[in-house]
Formats: structure tokens, C-alpha cells, sequence
């Protein structure tokens, strides 16, 4: 999921679905993206076989906001590449 929980831009973060302590939240928080400020980065989709996941980074946020790129990174956030570079692409998919 996307989320500007750790300041006032968008990063992707994965996180257990079960609800282990009991506070009402999933457990294992872990944030996959660390963008500069006035980046985003969002809008993410797990392959299928869920060993990747393609997401939109939004290089100038503020004063490009329809500026995008769609990267893949591995499912631990490692290894994020650049899939298009014109930064007019809107969000990917992936093929079945």
C-alpha cells in the first residue's frame, strides 16, 4: 500500500495482515521506498507470482505533478528499476 505516514510524501510499505498483538493494526510495518521530499512514490501492484511489485514514482511531485515514471522493485523493496522515462507514463499493469 501508499502511504505519506512518515512525512509529507508518498512512499510504498508492505506489512502482515494479521493482526498479532492484538492493536488493531497489521503487524511488521516495513516502509519499501525512501524517496527525497517532494517525491512520491505510489500506486503499487504485486506481480503475480509476488516476487516484484511495479509502482509510479513521481520524480517532481510538487512542481511537475503529472510527471511519472512506472518502476518494478522486488517484493523487499530492493532493486527498483526505471521501466519507462519520459515522465508522462501513468500507472502499469501487469500482463497475466
Amino acid at each position: 500500500f501508499s502511504s505519506a505516514m512518515h512525512g509529507n510524501h508518498i512512499e510504498i510499505y508492505v506489512m502482515d495482515a494479521v493482526d498479532g498483538d492484538g492493536d488493531g493494526f497489521g503487524d511488521n510495518l516495513l516502509r519499501l521506498t525512501n524517496t527525497p521530499p517532494n517525491q512520491c512514490s505510489g500506486q503499487p501492484k504485486w506481480s503475480p507470482d509476488g516476487t516484484q511489485i511495479l509502482f509510479t514514482h513521481f520524480p517532481n511531485a510538487i512542481s511537475d505533478p503529472l510527471g511519472r515514471d512506472v518502476y518494478v522493485m522486488d517484493a523487499s523493496g530492493a532493486g527498483a528499476t526505471a521501466v519507462t522515462t519520459n515522465h508522462r507514463s501513468h500507472s502499469g499493469r501487469w500482463k497475466p
